[in-house]
């Protein structure tokens, strides 16, 4: 059975309550000057922090998704899921030390670019001239891949994760056959709709497409209630999860979906 929004939209608050909860393990963060204006900044700034907020940003994208999927905005739900890969990404990136005394030096790099500030000199943006230091997307994939208990090898993993992103990265930039998605319609009303595909069968593709997300935010939430020792939020992700799979009426073995996959 096709998973419906209203099982969809339960899902997402009971991931985003579960979020919340979490947030008292962390400072809570302090007014500071910058440039003449006053702006909330974390005093303590660490890998264990950065992977929250991204939990944060996921669900912040998930509520914000199921408002344009109800309003047939299927484009737009694509741009935000490929984001939202990212941020899960970032997560189980973390979730482990992968340097021989620690975080390796890849992890470190992503955790100092994610706390650097846009701006070097805020008052005068236009000369100013900060540098980012990002870490390749294939580096985080290949990090994720080492990481010790992951179900499938590490190959198909990363290619899994590579042939995802470039699908969805053409919402992002636009690209042609993705943009083409939204033209149709009866013979004699062919247009583009650029008000959404509300009562198309898109919404329903849509719907079950945005599922995956949904499942896999909650796999990093999870990452991050077990970081924090929060056994009781620990506890609620997991049998959320658990409906959530009931629903879908799918294997939670990523092992027999990727060979299932692959047969194809």
């Amino acid at each position: 059975m096709a998973i419906t929004i209203n099982q969809l939209r339960k899902a997402i608050a009971e991931t985003h309550e579960i979020v919340e909860s979490l947030e008292h393990h962390f400072p809570q963060p302090i007014l500071v000057e910058m440039g003449g204006k006053f702006l909330f900044r974390h005093r303590e700034q660490n890998d264990l922090l950065l992977s929250y907020l991204k939990c944060v940003r996921a669900i912040s994208s998930l509520n914000a998704c199921v408002i344009l999927l109800e309003n047939g905005f299927v484009q737009e739900i694509g741009t935000l899921c490929r984001c939202i890969d990212d941020f899960n990404q970032d997560v189980l990136f973390l979730a482990g030390p992968l340097g021989e005394n620690g975080l390796s030096e890849q992890q470190k790099r992503l955790v100092d670019e994610f706390f650097q500030e846009e701006f070097n000199d805020i008052d005068n943006p236009l000369s100013a001239t900060q540098q980012r230091n990002r870490v390749p997307r294939s580096k985080v994939l290949a990090g994720i891949s080492r990481i010790s208990g992951q179900p499938v090898n590490p190959s198909d993993f990363q290619e899994v994760q590579r042939t995802v992103q470039q699908g969805f990265s053409g919402y992002v930039h636009g690209a042609y056959g993705h943009i083409m998605e939204i033209y149709g319609g009866s013979p004699d009303s062919l247009h583009y709709h650029m008000k959404g595909l509300s009562e198309t069968p898109r919404i329903t593709e849509w719907t079950e497409a945005l599922s995956s997300y949904v499942y896999r935010t909650m796999i990093a939430v999870e990452v991050v209630a077990k970081r924090c020792t929060a056994v009781s939020a620990v506890e609620a992700i997991r049998a959320a999860r658990a409906c959530l799979e009931e629903t879908l009426d799918v294997s939670n073995d990523p092992k027999k979906i990727l060979d299932r996959i692959k047969r194809k």
